[in-house]
This record gives structure tokens, C-alpha cells and sequence, in this order.
């Protein structure tokens, strides 16, 4: 008996269910072939049990049911041709729940993503752990609970490899790596349990097995999380670095992560968790560096950064060499990257230790890119893309470090001139070869420029003609000349480069004049720390914006798009420039409107209307995307005018400190909300006239920021002291309110229907926003006379509060009917039952009878007034209103 195999319940159900559908699909056959049942003839008796039953010879001699030889027997033909009909067609199998195509939502949220945010979790509580229960701990457990812990997830994701989902296997493996970086690491480097040589040799064993597992398994996200976690724990545990000696553990743990991402490179093209480490590493080392960093740190520091650099130049080149085939865009990227990162840093950490020869360090990578060429060109020679990416960052640090270890303008003036000489021999004789030539010494010219103009001198005091603006201003008026002279004769269109050139020198040119501005602010004797910064900004801003006009309409003339680009965006730093200004600088002594804020407003407002108004008459030489371009202008000259107006009211009253010194903010928040409420009603009444949508829409945001903002200030306590009506308060919601009143008026203009719908709901927020202005203005009158009033003065408010409330439901009740405009009704019947509920919940509580006689006798004129309306005029009865 216990050979026999148990079946289950659920087995014997399962059997039991194929039998059934097996003998119905039978019965089905059997039906169509119209064969009688247990299988006889018509006719004939069944054949007995275990008697064999004879088929006609013929039917077996034939190879299949599709044999096109004549029957033996006519008498089966019938027979056969079914059969053949049955066999032909496809079998009708029972409904099948479908396979869903790609992933299930739910087996990816729960299966996936839950884990991967279980094991961050377990991270980071592994991580509090070890911080709060440290203390508590002996060192050998402190150490231990650590590893245990890292070591159970390996075991987990190890055991479940072959079991479960590949996703699964891998996050618990890359959590137990992580965990291991983190226990070590706070073992050495934050409580001194290990000792540093102990710990470098643990995380090297840690990062050789994450490298072995995810080679092993050729998992990408193996190699992610156990990267991620082991650059997040130094920051993780905030360990230091401040001395000498604290800077070496860090250093050389980010350089063994590093080695294992370079070891992996060799073997798979994970640019992903390559490029994760690439940045990690940036953020790591530079955020200690802003913190930790002193002159003793100097040149381990260089020498680390140097390895980090070799590491990540390795990474992006070794699989494309080793399998010789052509380096991706992707490793091209990092490489360049790496590149920048590494040189910006270099020339930081060397500043002032070269300084009998500062080219040393760009000459050094020179010589390095310039070694890479040639293996490139000796090992893969077809790798073209590698060879030319080294062999073009040798000569750009070639050409670095020549006006570096020179410090002299005359280099960058000689090459601009010389870059303007040969592409003009380019344009002219049609040379591919000056051409060239001309762009490669341009590119050099700018490149230098980049380089001389931190490190010159602006001596003498003089504008433009000194040594930090003279080779600027070579290079600009060199490449403009050059482009002007190319569109003038008609040669541009054979350089493919010539709108740089002209990009170039307008950006440029705006960056002197901005230099050269700041320079002569600078040579004042006495000028204010804040206030003359600001109006060096402001100053800036206006030559911006003049130098964006006149540019256009040279742009224009030329018929050159390129130009015409550039002016405008030189036009919209312009307009940036006041918004960043008033944030960053405090200009609130300056007196109001007459002032260098609001002069540059006013010109480049002015510009912009320019530029608009030169576009209009030009419009047929425009490319379409300009036209697009120029079709926010309106609106850029609407918010830029709103916005000068609102900075200019608002330090009015910090100026005049109306109407008290405690109260002048409450005071001017309200005032810009009205302003903002008449603006945003010219802009509507103008967008329908001239039927611009744009300035619809933004009428419409600036009509309910400037409602928002009214709110806000209704809450502000400042203004609970003012007088009753008669104060800025309720003129703001007044002005507010009729702007949302009179808003359908707008809606009258052939305008889309939804537009039309929308806006006609404008007398919604209307009576909102009179409802709580009369409410706010209610309470705050009763407030002001409160000492005739006595000390329950707070209970005749909320009475007159009520009846208010009554008055304006009535009110728009009648304007809902006189209309025919059915929100309005809605609106004033909720009120009415706002009311209601507010008369007996709260009121009743505290009201004398006097009072409560009062309040609700007027309540109930109000609702039997109502009834009367509705049953008189019926109205809500009609179908459509």
C-alpha cells in the first residue's frame, strides 16, 4: 500500500472534470456524424463486448482521409466526406482564459517594485539600527549584526536563484552586498572597530563578489544595487574626512568600488550602473570636498581624482577595444564626462602649485589623449569614432595650455584674426580646405577666450580697451565681420557653420556690454552694497533689451534668421533679468516710480513692443517658427508690465507705510489683488476684440490669482483695525467682484462655444467673492463699533452675518430668475441653506430673544418670499433655461 500514490481531493475533481468535457465533446461528433448512441448503426446491433468490429479494407488502404482514389463501399462516402469536412476545419476547443501580452500591472507592482522598495527600506533600517543600538552593543557584536544581516540576504537570493523570479534572486542579493559595504565601512571608518587595512581588504572581498555574482548571473540590477549601496553608505553614516589621515579611507573605499566597475566593464556593456558610479562618485567626492577639503588634502586628492579619472577612461573604451569593434555614443559621452569632470578639478586642486609652469597639467593630458590616439590607431584602427574623440581632446588641451603658460591677450586677438582670415579665403575661393582650417581656429579662439578672460587682468581703467575686454572685443567684431561679409555676398550658405558665427557675436557682444557695464559700477568709490548691485542689474537689463532691438532689425535687413534668433534671446534674459533682481537684492528704499527698477520695465517693455511692431511689418520674411516664437510676445509685454506694477505698488506702501506701519503689507497685498482684477478685465475685453485666445486664457489666470490673493488677505489680522466700507479691503473686493461680474459681457464676441460657456460661469465667482467681502465687511463693522455695542458685541456680528447672508441669497435669487441663468440659483439656494443651517446650529446657541426674534423672523420673510417666486413665475419647471 505504500507503493501506492496518494491522490488528493482536488486531483480526483480535476480528473472528474476532463472526463466530462472529454465525454461531451464526443457526444457533440457524434451528434453531427448522426452516429446512434453507444455507437451502433442505424439499423444494426451493437457490437458486443470485446468483439472486434471489421471496417471495409478499402478505408485502410487509402493513406489518409483526404485520398482522392474511389471508395470500395459507395455506401461510406457520406461517411468519409463528413469526416474529411471535420478534420479540415479547425476543432472547437473550449473557452480559454486569454494570456495577457507583457507584464501584468499587478505582477510588477507586487512582485517588483514592493521589493525593491522593501530592500531600500531594509537598508536603511539596518542602517538606524546599527546607529541606535551601537551603544548598546559590544564591538564584536556591533560589527557582526552588521555582516549577519548581509550575509542572510545573500543566502536568501543565492537559495531563491533557480526557485523564484530572476528580479526577486537579484534585489536580495544586491541588498546583502549593500549591507556588507555599510557594516564595514561603519566598523572602520566611523567607530574604529576594524582597522583600516582590515576593512580595505573586506570591501575588497565584498566588491569581488558583487563583480563574480553579477558577471555570474548577467545581472544588470545586481550590479546597480550593489553600487548604489555601497557609494550611499559614507553618506549614509556621515562619516568624517576632516584630517589628513580621514581622507585616505574614503578616498581609496570610492577607488575599490570604482576598480570593480572597471572590472566589470571588460566583460558586459552595463552603461547604466558605469554611468550610476560615474555619478555617484562626482556627488560623493565633491560633497566631501565642500565640507572637509584643506591644502593637506592637496595632492591626495589629485592623485585619487586622477585614478577615478583613468578608472571611468577605461570603463568607456576597454569592450570596444578588446572586441574591436566602434566605441557608442554612450561610451563616447562618459568619456568626455570623465573628461571634464576631471579637468575642471585638476586645474582647481593645481591652482598656484604650477606657477613657474601652469601648462604643465593641460600638456599632461595632452600627451595622454595624444598616446590614446595612437594605440587606438595601432590596436583598432577602424574604431574611427575613438580615434578621432582622443585625438580632438589632445588638441584641445594642446590648445589650453598654450595661451595658459603664455597669460597674454595678443594669442586669443591672433587667433580670432586668423580664424576671420581663413574663413573669408574659404567663402571666397570656395576652399573646403581654408574652410576647415577656419573652423577648427575659430573653435581654438573661443576655447582660449574661455580660458584668458578669469585669469586677465582688466587694467588699464578703461572700457573696452583694456586687457580683459580688448581680446572679447576682437573676437566679436572678427566673426561678425566675417558672417556680414558672408551674408552680404551671398557666400554663407557655403558654410554650413555661419549661423554660429552670427549666434556667436550677438551673445557675445551682449556679454561684453553686460562686462563692461559691471566694470564701470565697480570704479565708484563708495557704492552701496545692495543698492548698487541691483542697479548695475537693472542697468545691464536696459542696454540688454535696446541691444535686443537693434539687432533684430539688423537681422531683418539682412534677412538672416540666425541674427534675428539671437536678438531674441538676448530679449528674454532681459525680461528674466528684473524678475531675478527683485528677488535677490533689496531695492525697498528706492523711492517708488522713479527709479532704475522701473526704468528698466519700462524699456524693455518698450523693446518688446519694438520688436513686435518691426515683426509685423516683415512678417512675409519670417520662417514659421519665428511667427510661433513671436506669438507669446503679447502675452511676455502683459506679464512683464503686470509685474513692474505690482513691484512698484507694493513698495509704494512700504515707502509711505500707508495706512499704518503695522498694516501697510495687509494694505498693499489687497491693492495688487485689485490691480490685478482691472488687468485681468482690459486683457479679456482686448483678446475678445481683437480675438486673441492667449490673452483670454491669461486673463482669466490673472483674474483668479489676483481672487486668491484676495483671500489670502482677508485673513491677514493686520487689517481687523481698519474703518468700516470706507478702506482698501472692500474697494479690492468690490473692484473683484464687479470684474467678475461684468466678465460675460466679454462673451457677447464671436468667440468658441466653450470659451463662451466658461466665461458666462464668471458670475459664480462674483457672487462669491461678494458674499465674503460684505461678510468679512459685516463682522469687521460691528467690530469697529463694539465699544457701544457692549461686551456680547461678537454675537450681534454673527446676527448681521445671518441676515447679510439672507439678503444676498434673496438678492441673487431674483437676479437667477430676471436672467435665466440657473447657477445663480443653485448658488443662492445653497446660501440659503448655508444659513439655515447656521441660524440653528449656531446661532440659537448664544442669541437673546430679542435677537433670535430678529434674526429668524427675517430669515422666514426671506424663504416664504422664495417660495412665493418659485410658484409664482414656476420657476425650474421649464425644460430648457
Amino acid at each position: 500500500m505504500s507503493d501506492i500514490p496518494l491522490i488528493s481531493c482536488k486531483d480526483l475533481q480535476e480528473i472528474h472534470d476532463r472526463l466530462e468535457r472529454l465525454a461531451g465533446r464526443i457526444e457533440r461528433i457524434e451528434a453531427w456524424l448522426d452516429i446512434p448512441a453507444e455507437g451502433s448503426a442505424p439499423g444494426e446491433p451493437a457490437a458486443e463486448a470485446g468483439e472486434a468490429v471489421e471496417l471495409p479494407a478499402a478505408e485502410f488502404a487509402q493513406p489518409s482521409f483526404f485520398s482522392q482514389a474511389a471508395p470500395a463501399d459507395a455506401s461510406a462516402e457520406p461517411l468519409k466526406q463528413r469526416l474529411a469536412d471535420l478534420f479540415d476545419r479547425p476543432a472547437r476547443k473550449e473557452p480559454r482564459p486569454e494570456k495577457a501580452e507583457g507584464v501584468s500591472w499587478e505582477a510588477l507592482v507586487g512582485g517588483k517594485w514592493l521589493q525593491w522598495i522593501g530592500i531600500v527600506v531594509a537598508f536603511f533600517a539596518m542602517a538606524y539600527f546599527l546607529a541606535w543600538a551601537w551603544p548598546f552593543l559590544p564591538p564584536a557584536g556591533r560589527l557582526m549584526a552588521g555582516i549577519f544581516g548581509g550575509l542572510a540576504f545573500l543566502a536568501v537570493g543565492e537559495r531563491t536563484r533557480e526557485r523564484l523570479e530572476r528580479g526577486f534572486s537579484e534585489g536580495m542579493t544586491g541588498g546583502g552586498l549593500a549591507i556588507l559595504y555599510l557594516s564595514i565601512w561603519a566598523g572602520t571608518q566611523r567607530y574604529g572597530i576594524l582597522p583600516f587595512e582590515a576593512a580595505f581588504v573586506l570591501m575588497a572581498l565584498v566588491t569581488a563578489l558583487g563583480v563574480g555574482l553579477s558577471v555570474r548571473c548577467d545581472a544588470v540590477s545586481l550590479s546597480a544595487l550593489s553600487t548604489l549601496g555601497g557609494f550611499l553608505t559614507p553618506a549614509l553614516l556621515q562619516g568624517g574626512g576632516s584630517g589628513a589621515s580621514q581622507a585616505l579611507p574614503l578616498l581609496a573605499y570610492i577607488a575599490l568600488l570604482n576598480g570593480g566597475i572597471l572590472a566589470v566593464s571588460l566583460f558586459k556593456r552595463w552603461r547604466g550602473a558605469t554611468g550610476l558610479s560615474f555619478a555617484a562618485t562626482v556627488l560623493l567626492v565633491f560633497g566631501w570636498a565642500a565640507g572637509s577639503y584643506n591644502d593637506s588634502h592637496r595632492w591626495t586628492l589629485f592623485a585619487f581624482v586622477t585614478l577615478y579619472f583613468l578608472f571611468f577612461a577605461g570603463a568607456a573604451v576597454f569592450y570596444s577595444l578588446i572586441r574591436q569593434e566602434k566605441a557608442a555614443s554612450e561610451d563616447l559621452m562618459l568619456l568626455f564626462a570623465d573628461t571634464f569632470v576631471y579637468a575642471l578639478s585638476g586645474f582647481g586642486l593645481l591652482a598656484g602649485s604650477t606657477s613657474g609652469f601652469p601648462a604643465a597639467f593641460p600638456l599632461a593630458l595632452t600627451a595622454f589623449f595624444g598616446l590614446a590616439a595612437w594605440a587606438v590607431r595601432s590596436l583598432t584602427p577602424e574604431n574611427i569614432t575613438l580615434l578621432y574623440s582622443a585625438g580632438g581632446l589632445s588638441i584641445l588641451f594642446l590648445t589650453v595650455a598654450i595661451p595658459v603658460q603664455l597669460g597674454q591677450g595678443w594669442v586669443v586677438v591672433a587667433w580670432s584674426m586668423e580664424a576671420a582670415v581663413l574663413l573669408s579665403l574659404g567663402a571666397r575661393f570656395g576652399s573646403a580646405l581654408f574652410r576647415r582650417a577656419g573652423q577648427v581656429v575659430w573653435g581654438i579662439s573661443i576655447l582660449s577666450l574661455l580660458v584668458w578672460l578669469p585669469l586677465s587682468s582688466p587694467l588699464p581703467r578703461v572700457l573696452f580697451l583694456n586687457g580683459q575686454a580688448l581680446p572679447l572685443l576682437v573676437s566679436v567684431f572678427s566673426t561678425a565681420g566675417v558672417y556680414l561679409w558672408m551674408r552680404l555676398s551671398g557666400r554663407d550658405s557655403s558654410d554650413s557653420a555661419a549661423p554660429l558665427y552670427a549666434v556667436y557675436a550677438v551673445l557675445a557682444g551682449a556679454w561684453l556690454a553686460a562686462q563692461e557695464t559691471y566694470r564701470a559700477f565697480g570704479w565708484r568709490q563708495t557704492p552701496s552694497a545692495a543698492g548698487g548691485h541691483a542697479a548695475e542689474a537693472f542697468t545691464v537689463a536696459c542696454l540688454w533689451a535696446v541691444y535686443a532691438v537693434g539687432v533684430f532689425y539688423g537681422g531683418l535687413r539682412l534677412r538672416s534668421q540666425a541674427v534675428r534668433l539671437a536678438a531674441l534671446m538676448v530679449a528674454a534674459v532681459a525680461i528674466l533679468m528684473p524678475l531675478w533682481i527683485s528677488q535677490i537684492y533689496s531695492t525697498g528704499q528706492w523711492s517708488p516710480f522713479v527709479n532704475l527698477r522701473w526704468l528698466s520695465y519700462v524699456v524693455i517693455v518698450l523693446s518688446l513692443l519694438a520688436i513686435g511692431w518691426m515683426f509685423s511689418k516683415e512678417r512675409e520674411a519670417a520662417q514659421p517658427s519665428e511667427s510661433d516664437l513671436l506669438g507669446i510676445l503679447p502675452a511676455a509685454v502683459c506679464l512683464l508690465a503686470l509685474w513692474g506694477v505690482t513691484v512698484e505698488l507694493y513698495n509704494s506702501f512700504q515707502w509711505c507705510q500707508i495706512p499704518s506701519p503695522a498694516s501697510w503689507e495687509a494694505a498693499a497685498l489687497f491693492a495688487v489683488a485689485a490691480f490685478w482684477g482691472l488687468f485681468a478685465a482690459f486683457l479679456l475685453a482686448a483678446g475678445a476684440a481683437w480675438q486673441r485666445r492667449d490673452l483670454r486664457f491669461l486673463a482669466c489666470g490673472i483674474g483668479g490669482i489676483g481672487a486668491f490673493l484676495l483671500l489670502i488677505g482677508s485673513f491677514d489680522p493686520e487689517s481687523a483695525g481698519w474703518g468700516p466700507v470706507f478702506n482698501i479691503r472692500f474697494l479690492a473686493f468690490a473692484v473683484i467682484a464687479a470684474v467678475f461680474a461684468l466678465a460675460p459681457l466679454a462673451a457677447r464676441q464671436p468667440l468658441p462655444e466653450a470659451e463662451r460657456s466658461f466665461i458666462g460661469q464668471a458670475a459664480i465667482l462674483a457672487a462669491f467673492v461678494g458674499l465674503w467681502g460684505l461678510t468679512q465687511e459685516t463682522y469687521e463693522t460691528v467690530r469697529w463699533f463694539r465699544g457701544a455695542l457692549g461686551p456680547h458685541w461678537d454675537r450681534i456680528a454673527q446676527m448681521a452675518v445671518s441676515l447679510v447672508w439672507t439678503l444676498c441669497a434673496t438678492l441673487l435669487l431674483i437676479a437667477g430668475i430676471v436672467r435665466q441663468h440657473r447657477m445663480i440659483r443653485f448658488f443662492a439656494l445653497s446660501l440659503f441653506g448655508l444659513t439655515i443651517a447656521k441660524v440653528f446650529c449656531f446661532d440659537l446657541g448664544f442669541l437673546e430673544t430679542p435677537y433670535r426674534v430678529f434674526s429668524f423672523g427675517g430669515l422666514a420673510l426671506a424663504l416664504i418670499g422664495v417660495s412665493w417666486l418659485y410658484k409664482r413665475y414656476g420657476v425650474g419647471r421649464e425644460a430648457k433655461v
